[in-house]
């Protein structure tokens, strides 16, 4: 694989990220069972069909209180694979690329956690009375393939990285 294959890899990456973020992840139906026609007259906001993204899930958190979850979810799904991607760009046009590299290989597979937070939010959400319900959006599909992409990405960039004796060739990039 070329420096070039890797780059473009990368920036397909960072644009899935980039949707995978702002798009909507999932539609929450509460309901509640025989008492929703009931109940959705005296609260009918609480009944109301719900779309979020994952960083407007993440705003909701931190509106809602729940500071340090809020914190985690914006630190792993959001700033570290920007972190990540930004660190394969200096690897892909630096002949140094520092602690930094080994870090975000070895950190990569902890951008899943956004992933797997929102799968136990669907099966709890699943397990409440009163037939609530989760529907998968468009924007975890963009997200985890961002993640699996930036995985590959990395251990290729790794491979070249090695093969090179530390550093890449930026005078073969391709244009």
């Amino acid at each position: 694989m070329t420096t070039s294959d890797i780059r473009n890899l990368t920036i397909s990456c960072l644009l899935l990220l980039v949707a995978g973020i702002f798009l909507p992840c999932m539609t929450v139906y509460p309901q509640a069972g025989e008492f929703t026609g009931f109940l959705s007259l005296l609260a009918p906001d609480e009944f109301k069909e719900t779309t979020y993204s994952i960083i407007s899930g993440i705003a909701e958190m931190f509106r809602s209180g729940s500071l340090v979850t809020g914190a985690i979810l914006f630190l792993f799904s959001v700033i570290f694979p920007f972190w990540k991607l930004t660190t394969f760009f200096r690897a892909l046009y630096s002949s140094n690329q520092g602690k930094s590299f080994g870090l975000a290989l070895k950190l990569g597979k902890y951008s899943m956690l956004d992933v797997f937070v929102l799968a136990v939010l669907v099966v709890a959400i699943k397990g409440l009375p009163g037939g609530s319900r989760v529907e998968m959006e468009a924007g975890i599909y963009f997200f985890a393939v961002s993640v699996l992409l930036s995985i590959f990405t990395g251990q290729k960039l790794s491979t070249l990285v090695n093969k090179k004796g530390g550093q890449t060739n930026t005078d073969r990039l391709e244009s």
